[in-house]
């Protein structure tokens, strides 16, 4: 079990280690196959644009979308940014998310990065 894709969150610093593997059954191809699904996901450009829209209704479909698959894969840094970004946009605000975005996307290409070895 040395190139376990369960490593993969132990490298990324993910606290939700347990509960993911459960939530996957430990089927280690299915949560890889759902993890690159998440990772690659065309909603994180989707964001992006709303957002620079300033489209808050499209914004939150996404950010909430991402959230819910971010959370189930066990990626708590990037949840934790979509977090961020989801509340605000909740109540119809849009200011100040790109930045949020800008650290959602430094962390989503370290994470990718990773992954990459897998």
């Amino acid at each position: 079990m040395e190139n376990s894709i369960w490593n993969f969150l132990v490298d990324i610093n993910s606290i939700d280690i347990q509960d993911t593997k459960e939530r996957f059954l430990e089927n280690e191809t299915f949560f890889k196959s759902c993890l690159e699904k998440c990772l690659f996901d065309s909603e994180f450009e989707n964001l992006k644009v709303s957002l620079q829209k300033q489209d808050v209704s499209s914004a939150f479909e996404s950010a909430h979308s991402l959230k819910g698959m971010t959370s189930n894969c066990g990626l708590t840094s990037l949840y934790d940014i979509l977090l961020k970004i989801t509340e605000p946009l909740r109540h119809g605000d849009c200011d100040g998310l790109l930045a949020y975005y800008d650290l959602l996307e430094k962390e989503l290409k370290r994470i990718r990065d990773i992954f990459s070895t897998y």
